[in-house]
């Protein structure tokens, strides 16, 4: 089966994905919120070979009126043929 350019379904995986933040509420009324935050995803399959991984550090802030910002950098790995 060649899928080298499309969609392969990958079965017999296991995954742990993990999301934190920290968020911190000034008492000033400018920012309602601001703080860290980090995603990850690690997957394996059924005989421990790491299949891809996925960390993203960021920074949220939460303005008035439903605004809000993040700034986010992605580092991440995906085995492709082995």
């Amino acid at each position: 089966m060649d899928v080298s350019l499309g969609y392969l379904n990958r079965t017999d995986l296991r995954s742990w994905e993990n999301y934190a933040t920290y968020p911190c509420k000034p008492q000033r009324r400018a920012v309602l919120s601001f703080g860290p935050s980090f995603d990850s995803v690690l997957v394996y399959d059924h005989a421990q070979t790491l299949q891809n991984w996925s960390l993203s550090p960021g920074l949220s802030i939460t303005l008035p009126r439903l605004t809000w910002m993040t700034a986010t950098r992605c580092e991440s790995y995906e085995r492709y043929r082995g």
